[in-house]
């Protein structure tokens, strides 16, 4: 299991270099429209293309609108006319195809490198292209080869101290088998001491207790838990459309809770065991949250929710633990069957009120508006509708995946792969009028920078919903 764990991490280091080339590759480009020999031919060259976009107004203004102008760069003994910068492909291809329309067809893309004098004919990096992959490949595979070496090398000494520290461990657990079991109990204590004063159980609430069998799933947003104060019944109108399961036999906690939501506007379906929410979730499981008594007849908690774990069909419901047990062991064992957080009996408002906050699933929470400004978009490309639709159909070929390819990229952690997209789409979101999804692709960005706060994946939610709305609104136009 280690190595595959090493080979991994080596196969992440390939990805990352691949992807720093990748990043390398669509930096600032310019496209070449001849190379000369003498300055002379070079500003001929250069004024007919000026020439040409004179002419052509609405393509002058598009350059305008991006800073790129025509200039005539020496490079050894050549002289070279290029367009430039030009800072996406999606700009890249529009222009190319303009230049081309204006009779100058053998303009090239180029990096801001300009070519050599043997690239009239064929551009160095192209004509060595191979063997400088080749070179790369070769290097990899000897940093793998030398590790794997090293980390074989080592096998025999992991062996020997993994070995002697299970052997010393074994010797731990048995001498503290002999100890009082009064010490145990004070180290538990002490243990959730420690708990509270980190802020990990605050009022009743379990925020993170690590465990590597409790449940996560990408179908459930949580928001960060802020911790309220002074909570009133009328604050809980905050979450008005959301519906909620409670699993609890005792008839006076069903009447608190009944009372508590019964003016929120809150959708409450009452239940007096484990088994009558398998029985209804069969028929309708539209819930966002089951408050979860760990203790009732027939079938507790702890069997129930293990049960509703195991089916895909119930992944979207978050599962909070109703219990007075509050021993850091009886937390631990309800998170291991699949509940995420805990309230404590008897009941208090705050508590209840942060967990709905973070967890819950209000009906029309994200208002979506117009995403494409059409007339924002014709106006960038100089009024020429022919253009700016080209620009949309090289948005949505680049573009359409990358909600679900964002998704994977956030699943694995890779938060620097994430930001560079989303710089992509944010930079081109002005040239085509859709300035709302710009804003938030940068405000997904800059959450990015902190991602243990968790705020990013309500970010991703409402993103998602915009940029869906933002294709459909492409597609009608196009």
């Amino acid at each position: 299991m280690y190595h595959k764990i090493k080979k991994m991490t080596y196969m992440k280091y390939i990805l990352l270099l691949i992807f720093m080339i990748n990043a390398h590759l669509c930096a600032s480009s310019q496209i070449v429209i001849g190379t000369y020999s003498s300055q002379n031919s070079a500003n001929k060259i250069k004024l007919q293309i000026d020439t040409a976009i004179q002419k052509d107004s609405k393509f002058k203004k598009f350059l305008l609108k991006n800073s790129i102008r025509s200039v005539v760069k020496q490079n050894n003994d050549f002289f070279v006319v290029v367009l430039e910068p030009i800072n996406d492909i999606v700009t890249q291809h529009a222009i190319m195809n303009r230049v081309k329309k204006l009779n100058f067809k053998d303009a090239k893309t180029h990096k801001d490198t300009l070519p050599n004098k043997e690239s009239q004919s064929s551009n160095l990096l192209e004509h060595y292209f191979n063997e400088l992959i080749a070179i790369l490949a070769i290097l990899i595979v000897s940093i793998i080869y030398l590790s794997i070496k090293k980390q074989h090398a080592t096998n025999h000494f992991t062996d020997y101290t993994s070995k002697k520290r299970m052997n010393d461990e074994k010797e731990e657990e048995e001498q503290k088998e002999d100890l009082n079991p009064q010490l145990e109990v004070a180290q538990e204590e002490e243990e959730i001491f420690q708990l509270k004063s980190e802020g990990a159980i605050s009022f009743g609430v379990l925020d993170e207790i690590p465990n590597e069998n409790s449940f996560a799933s990408s179908s459930i947003i949580k928001k960060v838990i802020e911790h309220h104060h002074n909570t009133t019944k009328a604050d809980f109108r905050d979450f008005n459309g959301s519906r909620i399961m409670i699993a609890e036999d005792n008839i006076i906690n069903q009447k608190v809770l009944q009372g508590l939501l019964s003016d929120s506007g809150i959708e409450m379906v009452i239940v007096d065991d484990g088994q009558e929410v398998l029985d209804f979730l069969a028929k309708d499981s539209n819930f966002c949250i089951i408050l979860m008594d760990a203790h009732m007849p027939n079938m507790d908690g702890y069997e129930a929710t293990q049960i509703i774990r195991a089916n895909p069909k119930y992944d979207h419901i978050t599962v909070i633990a109703l219990s007075g047990d509050t021993a850091l062991d009886d937390i631990k064992n309800m998170k291991k069957v699949g509940m995420q957080e805990h309230l404590e009996k008897p009941l208090k408002m705050d508590p209840l009120y942060d967990l709905l906050n973070a967890y819950s699933c209000k009906k029309n929470e994200i208002t979506l508006t117009k995403e494409l400004d059409e007339k924002k978009g014709l106006d960038i490309c100089g009024g020429d509708d022919d253009f700016y639709k080209e620009i949309l159909k090289d948005f949505l070929k680049n573009y359409s995946d990358s909600n679900r390819y964002i998704k994977e990229l956030l699943h694995s952690k890779d938060y620097n792969a994430v930001q560079n997209l989303l710089l992509d789409i944010g930079s081109l979101s002005t040239n085509i009028g859709a300035k709302n999804i710009g804003s938030l692709a940068n405000e997904l960005k800059a959450s990015l920078n902190t991602p243990e706060e968790n705020h990013y994946m309500h970010l991703f939610e409402t993103y998602t919903k915009h940029f869906d709305a933002l294709e459909s609104e492409v597609k009608a136009y196009l």
